[in-house]
């Protein structure tokens, strides 16, 4: 016996009731809206975003993935958009945080 869920809706499709929207086919046939929903922080997939304009440390700050996604189920959003940084150390401009985003799969 499975423990998995037997009405799952099938995957998302174009709404036919107004095409700005997602729309999901439920078991019975009947046509349901599905709003995307989501919380964006620039390093959700990535450790190296620290506080203060200066890399102070060797190693980058390490980011908390488990609670990032324990607050996406705790808000129920159903979305998420992963970012991946291309570059090593930076500072982020006006803003009082900084880059190390190191190592990098390739050789600098």
């Amino acid at each position: 016996m499975s423990d998995q869920p037997t009405n799952i809706p099938g995957p998302l499709v174009v709404s036919q009731t107004n095409p700005r929207y997602f729309a999901v086919t439920d078991t019975d046939g009947k046509e349901r809206a599905v709003y995307l929903t989501g919380s964006h922080i620039w390093n959700n997939f990535q450790d190296g975003l620290g506080v203060g304009k200066e890399t102070i440390v060797a190693e980058p700050e390490q980011n908390d993935f488990n609670a990032y996604l324990q607050l996406l189920k705790d808000r129920n959003h159903n979305f998420i958009r992963l970012w991946r940084w291309e570059h090593f150390k930076s500072n982020a401009g006006a803003a009082d945080f900084h880059l190390n985003m190191s190592p990098q799969p390739w050789p600098r």
